[in-house]
């Protein structure tokens, strides 16, 4: 990439829909990106590194995080946790509905 990077990003769920999607803006973006899947997967074509994650496990997430931070030397990195889709639709539409889509995009500073 000719482009100066830009940062590190963490993207879960980089194999597929939203995180997929989201770890190829920021790569096109000039950000260097560690994606998580929680299945082993190769590397992408477009340059995002793939690791093994299970976000709803603390072990697993410490995990990645120290990879990412081995890797880098410690520098400081953009995490975007994309949310799940909301498929249930409210009986009553006087009710608030739900919000399709949560996502969740945080900032560490490791040193």
């Amino acid at each position: 990439m000719s482009k100066k990077e830009r940062g590190i990003a963490l993207v879960t769920g980089a194999s597929s829909g939203i995180g997929l999607v989201t770890a190829k803006a920021l790569r096109r973006d000039g950000y260097r990106v560690f994606g998580t899947s929680r299945k082993p997967m190769a590397d992408t074509a477009e340059g995002i590194t793939m690791l093994v994650c299970d976000v709803i496990d603390d072990q697993s997430v410490q995990s990645v995080v120290d990879e990412v931070l081995k890797r880098t030397g410690g520098s400081t990195f953009w995490s975007t946790m994309p949310g799940s889709a909301c498929s249930a639709a409210p009986r009553n539409r006087r009710r608030r509905r739900p919000k399709p889509y949560s996502t969740s995009t945080s900032s560490a500073r490791c040193a």
